[in-house]
């Protein structure tokens, strides 16, 4: 690959120009492949994230997670240095952002262990959507058992 940016700079310019450029541009690629150094944080500015829903990537007889941390770890560790993970709760709607299990992973993806694998694998990030829930979800149903009016007083309440 070096040869060949070196000889286009040759066609392009003008012998001193064309050695410089080159140099400069040798010298650019050795800085982007040195890493990153992390200083004791989790998340850096440098960082580069997949954003992805868990099921974009499907192998016969493998949850789809365990199909992404295999496939990334094959195919994007020198690219990515974290992967942020849509919603990958059990829903309702939404794809995925309608919540109806906090606790449990959609287990059309697979399962906890596949989260974790993802996150031993790469800096980690997965959307936790507690600003979205389904009508379903059970907390919400025992919140309204508990509170029958809740919803009527939001109406009626007006601003001050």
């Amino acid at each position: 690959m070096t040869e060949k940016i070196h000889t286009l700079l040759h066609t392009l310019y003008p012998p001193d120009d064309a050695q410089s450029l080159y140099e400069a541009i040798l010298a650019r690629i050795r800085t982007a492949e040195r890493p990153i150094p992390r200083k004791n944080t989790l998340y850096h500015q440098q960082d580069v994230l997949l954003i992805t829903y868990g099921d974009s990537l499907i192998h016969a007889d493998e949850a789809p997670l365990a199909t992404l941390r295999g496939f990334a770890n094959h195919r994007l560790k020198s690219l990515f240095s974290g992967i942020h993970i849509l919603p990958f709760y059990p829903y309702t709607s939404d794809d995925g952002f309608s919540v109806s299990d906090f606790y449990d992973v959609n287990t059309i993806l697979g399962g906890w262990e596949d989260v974790r694998a993802l996150g031993e694998s790469f800096v980690f990030i997965f959307y936790a959507v507690f600003n979205k829930i389904s009508a379903k979800i059970e907390w919400l149903k025992r919140f309204f058992a508990d509170y029958p009016n809740f919803l009527g007083l939001l109406r009626t309440k007006t601003p001050t």
